[in-house]
């Protein structure tokens, strides 16, 4: 803060630029022109003056377009201030550069003071007339921002950006400061699991805002906090979120709308298990529409047809040497037998399968019955081959794809095939991709979002002991089939990998040679 004679010493100009340097909310409406609700008027100001700031907001309450306000406003106001966005992968860094565009778009005072504004697949960048910028760069394993200073850095989704990095790399950018100027840290997320290293600032976050309240400050809020604003800009949906409720665990629940780092038990799919399955850089498992050629791919298949009840589910996984990567889920219901007939052609057309579980009860013959026939594919217009059942004698010798396998489901064949399961996951031998929620693609959220129901389904199994085998069950009302579908995928490239498949020359068809 200035003194009173520095104050007189100003212009008129200087004089308002430190006037919204001590009232950012008035700031915010004057130059960028938005009216912010109670709880993102304190954000903001425990943002502002704080050194170290952390902000905990739930899903749904705008988390990523108030840091883009903070970061916009600090830069207008704060010359040749180098801004750093931090985020698991460049697409969640544009959401932030998303909403810094509609601040431009609406704010003229905004595009009166930048000099440049560039977007591109590898790097955001907002370039203000006084020096200052704001830059978002994918994150990679460190090395594409290893090296680069920054005077402010915010990292968003902090549970999914590796703890390593931020200690090796994000630190050290902010290691030199400008004489009389700190450097300022945010971080920002929702809350996740207590092993993950944002439960580790959460608390020393919740301790240093009391000790050095000059340095240190973090605000949490849920939608509940938002029931009590009168007249908000936006509302919470309450029977989106009671259905929320009944689709999810009760953790997942109370982690994206509660704000509950929960305390976790263990069940047969621990969820610290899935979490270290799941990579926290995109490298680890892609979401993937269509298959690479030089790649090999297995599918399990839970055949079920029932509007409203059990799920047909396609799990597809790309074989790395020993390592299974889950890359697309495919999910229908109340599908006909030829719909979904037509699901697993569309899948072994678009990867190169060399696998193919595919449950016999539930709708499982109906299914083959029609796939094991040639078809015309309706974009090629070219006749596939049938897809054939390996284990059937009475097929040896008939043109097709011999890479199908029958699976009757029993209580032993369950034990077997879940924990196979486990045992690849304890061994990272099975990996599911990068926690995501959101993405530009509305196919690649879809399967996103299937993924996330699969882990769901995983952590709420309930394996019984009945004897020398286990009964595996879902809690009443929730549902099993995308596990069952995991669990015959790894089965089957278990099966691949171990047994030299049969190959029938001269029946490749399509693009898959």
């Amino acid at each position: 803060m200035l003194t009173v004679k520095e104050k007189n010493s100003l212009t008129q100009e200087e004089r308002l630029i430190q006037f919204y340097r001590d009232h950012p909310v008035e700031a915010a409406k004057d130059l960028l022109g938005v009216e912010l609700v109670w709880l993102q008027r304190v954000a903001l100001r425990k943002a502002w003056k704080s050194r170290f700031f952390m902000l905990l907001l739930t899903r749904g309450l705008g988390k990523t377009w108030l840091s883009a306000v903070i970061v916009v406003l600090y830069g207008l106001l704060y010359p040749k201030t180098k801004i750093g966005v931090i985020a698991p992968v460049l697409r969640q860094a544009s959401y932030m550069f998303d909403y810094i565009e509609e601040l431009y778009n609406e704010s003229p005072y905004i595009k009166v003071a930048t000099r440049k504004f560039s977007r591109s697949l590898n790097r955001e960048y907002i370039e203000f007339k006084n020096g200052s910028y704001i830059e978002g760069l994918p994150l990679g394993d460190g090395n594409r921002i290893r090296g680069r200073r920054y005077h402010f850095v915010i990292i968003d989704e902090y549970s999914q950006v590796p703890e390593q990095i931020i200690i090796l790399v994000i630190r050290p950018m902010m290691n030199i400061k400008r004489r009389g100027i700190n450097n300022k840290l945010i971080i920002s997320g929702t809350a996740y699991y207590p092993w993950n290293h944002y439960y580790k600032q959460y608390l020393i976050f919740n301790v240093m805002s009391r000790l050095r309240p000059d340095l240190y400050s973090f605000v949490e809020y849920d939608y509940e906090d938002l029931l009590v604003v009168d007249d908000p800009p936006y509302q919470i949906d309450i029977q989106n979120l009671e259905m929320m409720k009944a689709s999810s665990t009760h953790d997942e629940f109370m982690m994206e709308n509660k704000n509950l780092f929960p305390v976790v038990s263990s069940g047969f799919f621990p969820a610290k298990l899935i979490d270290t399955c799941t990579p926290t850089l995109k490298e680890g498992s892609p979401i993937e529409e269509i298959g690479r050629v030089d790649k090999k791919y297995v599918i399990g298949v839970d055949a079920a047809r029932v509007e409203g009840g059990d799920n047909f589910i396609i799990q597809v996984l790309r074989i790395d040497g020993m390592v299974k990567r889950l890359v697309k889920t495919v999910k229908m219901n109340g599908a006909s037998y030829p719909e979904m007939a037509a699901a697993v052609r569309n899948i072994c057309v678009n990867f190169n399968v060399v696998r193919v579980f595919l449950d016999a009860l539930g709708g499982g013959l109906a299914i083959y019955d029609l796939i094991s026939k040639p078809w015309v594919d309706p974009v090629t217009g070219k006749i596939m081959p049938a897809i054939l059942n390996m284990d059937d004698k009475d097929t040896e010798g008939l043109p097709g794809m011999r890479y199908l396998k029958f699976i009757i489901q029993t209580m032993p064949l369950n034990s077997e095939i879940f924990h196979g399961l486990k045992s690849e996951m304890e061994h990272n031998r099975m990996l599911f991709p990068m926690t995501r929620r959101r993405d530009n693609d509305p196919n690649i959220e879809s399967i996103l979002a299937e993924i996330n129901q699969t882990k769901q389904e995983l952590m709420m199994l309930i394996a019984e002991g009945t004897g020398i085998y286990f009964k595996f069950s879902a809690p009443s009302g929730r549902k099993k089939d995308r596990a069952v579908a995991l669990a015959l995928a790894n089965a089957a490239a278990k099966d691949y990998l171990n047994i030299t498949p049969i190959v029938q020359k001269g029946l490749a068809s399509g693009r898959w040679i």
